[in-house]
């Protein structure tokens, strides 16, 4: 589907192209207001307001120059960012960009909604990774509201490109397909091998545990959560494999909950990461998902 051209205007604050600017659109409602970290103050005098708003907090890593990402959000996002800016722990960020709304229709639970989409597509990228690897709950809208709001996400995503803003540039486009999305969904239920070496996940409100077998591949416990929810840059292998759980009849509802189901057996994966992403509805790219249990909080069995 063609999209219809649009015009964007960059306000320069004080004529440098990289300092502070201010990103605008003649049919959104949005505004993004950009600048370097250290010249904080200045995006204020350009006219930050102090309303609800999402933003991100972005670097380059030391070690392999990919882009680190920090998403957030504020009822007040003025207050917020000077609230940053006080604090050392985020003194090494190079870049701000912020987006508010021209009007006051951008609510407290919008912007926690944005926050929580922002993180899914840093998450979904080849190139930028999140500096914090844990993603905030999605906040619950009305079909309605939520169709709005991602709307408005999408209109944020060419104001920030344009303001300079490259966190999101891989979301764009599907990433290559590697070796563990191949087409063949493989995927087995296995019985318990009583090892003990378990592993924890946590993503979105869900839970899962699992443990390595000597061949690298990766066994998720029976009694672990599955999302219900896919993200939209899920690739198609990953997919596959989810149907393929249903198909086996290793899901069950979970009474009162209609985000998730519960895993009935242990099912072996090629790999941990393959795990996660087949457990989330993801397209996760942080091998480190899994988090190592405590020897005092290891599952020994799991009765159904």
């Amino acid at each position: 589907m063609n999209k219809i051209g649009t015009t964007l205007s960059t306000h320069l604050f004080d004529g440098d192209r990289d300092g502070p600017r201010v990103i605008e659109c003649r049919t959104s409602v949005l505004r993004v207001h950009a600048a370097p970290w250290t010249r904080l103050d200045d995006l204020m005098v350009a006219g930050l307001p102090a309303t609800p708003g999402f933003y991100l907090l972005t670097t380059r890593s030391k070690t392999d120059n990919r882009l680190c990402v920090r998403p957030g959000e504020a009822g007040d996002v003025r207050r917020r960012l000077l609230e940053h800016k006080a604090d050392a722990s985020k003194h090494h960020f190079e870049e701000v960009f912020c987006v508010t709304a021209v009007d006051l229709r951008l609510t407290k639970d919008d912007v926690k909604y944005a926050e929580s989409r922002l993180h899914e597509m840093v998450a979904a990228s080849t190139h930028a990774v999140l500096e914090v690897n844990q993603i905030p709950p999605l906040y619950s809208r009305q079909l309605g509201e939520k169709a709005a709001l991602e709307g408005l996400i999408e209109q944020s995503r060419d104001l920030l490109y344009v303001a300079g803003c490259r966190a999101l540039d891989a979301y764009r486009t599907q990433s290559p397909q590697v070796t563990d999305e191949r087409e063949d969904p493989d995927v087995e239920i296995v019985d318990f091998t009583g090892a003990q070496d378990d592993h924890y996940l946590s993503y979105d409100g869900i839970s899962a545990w699992g443990y390595l077998l000597a061949d690298g591949s990766f066994v998720v416990r029976a009694g672990s959560d599955m999302r219900m929810r896919e993200n939209q840059a899920l690739l198609p292998p990953i997919a596959m494999r989810r149907r393929k759980l249903t198909q086996l009849g290793v899901l069950a509802d979970m009474p009162g909950l209609q985000d998730r189901w519960r895993l009935l057996a242990n099912v072996r994966f090629p790999s941990p990461l393959l795990a996660a992403k087949v457990i989330t509805g993801a397209h996760i790219s942080n091998k480190g998902v899994w988090q190592r249990l405590a020897p005092s909080t290891r599952i020994l069995e799991l009765s159904l």
